[in-house]
Formats: structure tokens, C-alpha cells, sequence
């Protein structure tokens, strides 16, 4: 079990690649300090053959509206846009989806963990 960090400005990302879909798993929080991290975070890996963005939110601790900002732009539009699925959401952060419209975001399902098992079976 991670130790929950109570420092403001704290976000780690953990990065997963398999074949069409991108994992990422957050802890901490995402707001208007660290959502510039998220961005930089995904960028690089942003390519055309990929094309699921699937966020673990299980250890995430807060986030605002401009992490959620920083989370669609992710995504991206047109061509290169993601299909974007949210797992693990805490009650305060699904909250800030359900305010913003953005609940149908919030998928919840075993099927898209994160876990050595995902996609199999």
C-alpha cells in the first residue's frame, strides 16, 4: 500500500502502453499546480495507433476543474482523438463529473484495470 501524500501540488503518474490502449494511474492531485504534468505526461505517447485512454483514479485525492480541463484536452479532438474511460473514481472527484456533464466519462468496470490480467480472457 502507497503512503497517501498530503502535500499540495503532489501528482505521480504511472504509465502503461499495451497494443491501441494507454493506462494511467494517478495519485495525489489534479488541479490547476499539477495538471500541466498530466499534459506532459501524455504527449509524448500520443500517436495514431493508440486509441483508449484508460485513468485510474483510485488514489487520486482531489481534483478541480482544471485538472478535468487538463484530463479532456488529453484526450484531444479529431483525428487523434482517444476513447476515455475513468476508473476508481473517489466520491469528491466523481462529484467534479457529475457537475461539469462528465459523468458518462466514469466506467468503474474490471474489465479496463489496470492489473497484469486486463484484456485477457
Amino acid at each position: 500500500m502507497r503512503e497517501e501524500s498530503t502535500t499540495p501540488g503532489y501528482l505521480d503518474i504511472e504509465t502503461k502502453r499495451s497494443s491501441g490502449v494507454v493506462r494511467i494511474r494517478l495519485q495525489g492531485e489534479l488541479d490547476m499546480l499539477t495538471a500541466p504534468l498530466l499534459t506532459a505526461a501524455l504527449t509524448p505517447i500520443r500517436t495514431p495507433g493508440r486509441r483508449h485512454l484508460v485513468v485510474d483514479m483510485t488514489e487520486l485525492q482531489f481534483m478541480d476543474r482544471a485538472g478535468l480541463a487538463a484530463l479532456l484536452e488529453a484526450a484531444g479532438n479529431g483525428r487523434r482523438r482517444w476513447v476515455l474511460s475513468v476508473i476508481g473514481c473517489p466520491p469528491n472527484v466523481r462529484r467534479v463529473f457529475e457537475l461539469t456533464g462528465h459523468e458518462d466519462l466514469i466506467a468503474d468496470s474490471p474489465l479496463v484495470s489496470l492489473g497484469p490480467e486486463a484484456g485477457r480472457g
